[in-house]
């Protein structure tokens, strides 16, 4: 069974999600066996061990045990004789007297080798089992756990196929030598779900998800863990199928099962994280899609607990219960409404990005609750009228965004930071050079220390900070700042070549202003050095000095 964090993985719908439909025939470590197999070994090396595995007989237990440890120990470097000695071993048991010792040894090879990685030689272990357990109806159980394993094995090598052929004969109730226990049918569902999740198949997989809980709290006999990552999965199948009130019911039994869950309020952010995904991956039809629908499963919830709450008639427990729902889906909704609004804004449809901004402004009151996503959404406001040239309503959405973050987020904090610079950026276009001049100076001062997060964008604002002073003939200052800035961009030149490039023409200009001719002359060299044709920018008088 994965981990929990499978479940993630699996609904942030990832490119790991698509490579699990590549049902190739090895793993990367049993390729490495045909590499290591073609390539071959000194001949020195393989009389060696040839001789070391002639002299380890296999008329007892210890013998077998020395031969199964000599064949992991040569897999690596003489492939051949790893293999002879593999054989020989497996022979030896087939052929054991002993059938329970002989599965008991063969349980321990399998398990060794799968730890490995070497999938290849514990199939065939695992292969042998099933056929010396077949011997005797005594040992119906082991051969039922080596098919159990082998199953394991597939699905992690992602032969899909014959996970699930195996597993439908074993769940087969018709096939007679099918018999599992009530452990074993729990762990072959579970098993069997996990194959169809893989290959997207969603509906399949909350079906044998289902069923492998049931099996588990019908006989009361599981593991806590594993029925919670059944849970999990039966959860991220639900929903992934589209069967929202069934992933919140089953949400609800994980919470109740386990105090460490994030309460179901959090399911939201999960949700998102697929619209995230397909964006990123260029999706951008499936993220708006998958957001909408979303949306609407939100609406039709929070009408239906609406409906509720009006039908109770007084205080109660399940009055308070139903607000408190109402209230974890209007934020939820919310989320939602702001991870859509973002991909459109990031394609450039404006207008419904603001339209979905402007219906969450006004679908609450001010509150704590609301303070950090209010926050976001000020700040994006303030990009898009930015790119509307709509100035006025950049600084006011800008400044409440500002205000917002003092009261939200600690000094330090990144977002409290970008929304002083921002400000300060705003206020510099909109000619309010004061306030943009105070906050950029109070950047300054905050991001000295290089642990602390934004010291990169510290170059930007000192450079800020020069346009400022240079359009106010202030020329000392104007000098001292990009200075700074000068130096912090030449170190990173090579990924940020344009901030220098500015920086060195307006040092050019501020050093004439002040009758620094030599360190002008000395800056119009450095700007020389920028040759691209793109980027080779010269003054006249760097152009008189070569003629």
């Amino acid at each position: 069974m994965k981990k929990i964090a499978y479940f993630l993985l699996a609904c942030t719908m990832t490119a790991s999600a698509a490579q699990a439909q590549d049902q190739g025939k090895l793993t990367g470590k049993d390729c490495k066996v045909q590499i290591r197999r073609a390539a071959g070994v000194s001949k020195d090396i393989s009389d060696r061990n040839l001789s070391e595995l002639a002299s380890i007989s296999d008329d007892s237990i210890d013998a077998l045990r020395r031969l199964h440890a000599f064949s992991l120990g040569t897999l690596i470097s003489d492939v051949t004789t790893a293999e002879k000695a593999i054989r020989r071993h497996q022979t030896a048991l087939m052929n054991w007297s002993k059938a329970d010792v002989a599965i008991a040894e063969i349980d321990t090879a399998s398990k060794g080798l799968i730890k490995k990685g070497w999938c290849e030689y514990a199939e065939s272990y695992l292969l042998l089992g099933s056929a010396i357990a077949k011997r005797n109806e005594a040992f119906h159980l082991q051969d039922m756990q080596f098919q159990l394993d082998l199953a394991k094995l597939y699905l992690e090598n992602k032969r899909f196929d014959l996970t699930q052929a195996n597993l439908k004969l074993m769940l087969d109730q018709k096939n007679p030598g099918s018999q599992l226990s009530p452990a074993q049918k729990a762990e072959a569902n579970s098993l069997m779900g996990e194959s169809f999740f893989s290959i997207n198949d969603y509906g399949n997989a909350a079906l044998f998800f289902e069923q492998s809980i049931n099996l588990m709290e019908q006989n009361n006999s599981y593991n806590k863990g594993f029925l919670l990552e059944n849970l999990y999965l039966l959860a991220a199948s639900q929903y992934l199928a589209n069967s929202f009130l069934k992933g919140e019911k089953t949400f609800e039994k994980i919470a109740r099962l386990d105090n460490t869950t994030p309460m179901i309020s959090r399911i939201a952010s999960l949700y998102d994280q697929d619209v995230v995904a397909d964006y990123k991956k260029g999706n951008i039809k499936d993220a708006i899609g998958n957001a909408e629908k979303r949306l609407g499963f939100f609406n039709a919830r929070r009408d239906e607990l609406q409906t509720k709450i009006k039908s109770q008639y007084g205080p109660s427990i399940e009055l308070n219960k139903l607000l408190r729902e109402h209230q974890e889906t209007e934020h939820n909704q919310l989320k939602t409404m702001l991870t859509l609004a973002e991909v459109l804004h990031s394609q450039s449809q404006l207008d419904k990005a603001l339209d979905l901004y402007t219906q969450i402004l006004a679908s609450h009151k001010n509150s704590q609750i609301y303070g950090r996503l209010d926050f976001q959404v000020h700040s994006n406001l303030t990009r898009l009228y930015l790119t509307k040239k709509e100035f006025k309503l950049a600084e006011d959405h800008s400044l409440t965004a500002y205000e917002i973050a003092e009261k939200s987020f600690t000094p330090l904090h990144p977002s409290l930071t970008s929304a002083m610079a921002n400000l300060a950026y705003v206020y510099k276009i909109n000619d309010k050079t004061d306030f943009a001049e105070e906050l950029y100076l109070k950047l300054i001062n905050l991001l000295k220390d290089e642990s602390i997060y934004g010291y990169e964008e510290l170059p930007a604002y000192y450079e800020q900070l020069g346009e400022i002073y240079l359009a106010k003939a202030n020329f000392p200052d104007a000098r001292k700042f990009y200075e700074l800035a000068y130096e912090k961009n030449t170190a990173l030149q090579g990924n940020k070549k344009d901030p220098l490039i500015r920086c060195t023409k307006a040092l050019i200009t501020v050093y004439r202003k002040l009758d620094e001719t030599n360190k002008a002359r000395e800056m119009e060299k450095e700007l020389a050095k920028f040759d691209s044709p793109a980027q080779k920018l010269k003054t006249s008088s760097s152009k008189k000095s070569k003629a």
